[in-house]
C-alpha cells in the first residue's frame, strides 16, 4: 500500500511552520510505504522532482536545508511508496515526470 499527501494553499498563513508540516505528513504517510519517497512542487513556477530510495524519515534528516525551499511552494504532492511490483530505483519512484511540465 504506497500512501500520498500534499497541500495546495497559495495563501498559507504565515504563522504555519510549513516545514514542519511537510515533516508532519512525510513521516505520517510513510506507514503506508517505507521503500521509497518522492515531492513534486513548484519551484520559481516550474515542476520540480526529489525523489529517492529508502523511508521519507531518512530522506527529511538529509535534506534539512532543502527541505526549508521545498515547503514554501505554493503546491506540493508527495508519496511513499510500499511496491508490489517493480523494482525500488529512484526511476521507479513517484511522482513521475511526464515531458517538462507535467507530473
Amino acid at each position: 500500500m504506497c500512501m500520498m499527501f500534499g497541500f495546495f494553499n497559495p495563501a498559507i498563513k504565515k504563522s504555519v511552520d510549513r516545514a514542519k508540516l511537510l515533516r508532519h505528513l512525510a513521516r505520517k504517510s510513510q506507514a503506508g510505504g517505507d521503500k521509497s519517497f518522492g515531492l513534486a512542487y513548484l519551484k520559481d513556477g516550474k515542476a520540480t522532482l526529489a525523489r529517492y530510495t529508502g523511508p521519507a524519515s531518512t530522506w527529511l534528516e538529509q535534506n534539512a536545508k532543502e527541505l526549508e525551499a521545498i515547503a514554501s511552494s505554493r503546491v506540493l504532492i508527495g508519496h511513499c511508496r510500499w511496491p508490489t511490483q517493480g523494482e525500488i530505483t529512484r526511476l521507479n519512484c513517484h511522482p513521475f515526470p511526464i515531458g517538462d511540465d507535467w507530473l
